[in-house]
């Protein structure tokens, strides 16, 4: 769910699709249309990339082949293309395209936390 803080608490948005709990979440900005989007890791699993403004609709991006946990999340614009990107961890870190789906690297290993920097010496 997504709630409103300043309203009183009230759930703005019920996010519907995962089949256990959600342990990481994050929210970002859609570079093709401007619009808000979310991205939830789940104990089931999968990730999942959310329109909040579509009343939560779910976005055809749900990558494939975690083998555990969702446990950990970071969106970043891939600096060389512009294109938004995310990474998930969880015994190894995926980074996805947030329009297919389609994983675009794997790095085995795992990870609880992860973040994104771009480096200054190489740009």
């Amino acid at each position: 769910r997504v709630f409103d803080p300043v309203a009183g608490g009230e759930a703005l948005v019920v996010l519907v699709g995962h089949t256990d709990q959600v342990y990481a979440l994050t929210a970002f900005e859609d570079p093709a249309t401007g619009e808000p989007r979310l991205v939830s890791g789940s104990e089931d699993n999968t990730a999942r990339v959310w329109n909040p403004a579509a009343n939560g609709a779910a976005i055809e991006a749900e990558p494939e082949g975690h083998s555990d946990d969702v446990g950990a999340l970071v969106t970043f614009v891939e600096p060389a293309t512009g294109v938004l990107r995310v990474a998930t961890g969880s015994n190894d870190i995926r980074v996805w395209d947030t329009e297919t789906g389609d994983v675009l690297l794997v790095i085995k290993e795992g990870a609880s936390a992860l973040a994104f920097f771009t480096d200054p010496a190489t740009g």
